[in-house]
């Protein structure tokens, strides 16, 4: 697949695949967030819509009786830019844990070709909350900070393994 086409669409399709095992296997129960589009207009073959809203995150489910929060991203770049997570976005993840549900960024780095998964509260208060925090974080911080995901054959990453209830 070629990870340069369609901005995060390689991540999104591995976990896709994981969530369909986690199904199929009844492990956990995960959707995909899909987008809401008001439709404007339809000619013959062409359809002219907009967003309808927000998507809050990425993935939504349930794992052993918690509700679990995931976003995706992906980078091509040796860093991950903050401000690739939006406003709506950190207050959903946030909100989550707040009232007592678990919530994850998973990001995808391109050039390294590695998966992380990390615990999105660490990363708020690394980041996020911290007034001194860089927009900028290099790979090497994930390194050092959060579990690194193999993929497996047939395209798919056990996140699952990962939380810590």
């Amino acid at each position: 697949m070629d990870t340069n086409k369609n901005k995060g669409m390689y991540i999104e399709t591995i976990v896709n695949n994981s969530i369909k095992f986690y199904c199929l296997n009844k492990i956990a129960l995960f959707r995909k967030q899909g987008l809401q589009i008001k439709v404007i207009s339809v000619n013959d073959d062409n359809v002219v819509g907009k967003l309808a809203s927000k998507c809050d995150v990425d993935y939504y489910g349930i794992y052993k009786g918690r509700f679990i929060a995931i976003e995706t991203k992906q980078t091509k770049n040796n860093f991950f830019d903050i401000r690739n997570i939006l406003d709506h976005q950190i207050d959903f993840l946030t909100n989550i844990i707040n009232y007592g549900g678990l919530s994850y960024l998973i990001i995808y780095f391109q050039n390294s070709n590695t998966v992380y998964f990390i615990e999105y509260q660490k990363f708020y208060f690394s980041f996020i909350k911290s007034t001194t925090a860089k927009k900028r974080i290099y790979e090497v911080w994930f390194t050092k900070n959060a579990t690194k995901l193999e993929v497996i054959y047939p395209g798919r990453v056990d996140f699952i393994k990962k939380i810590e209830l």
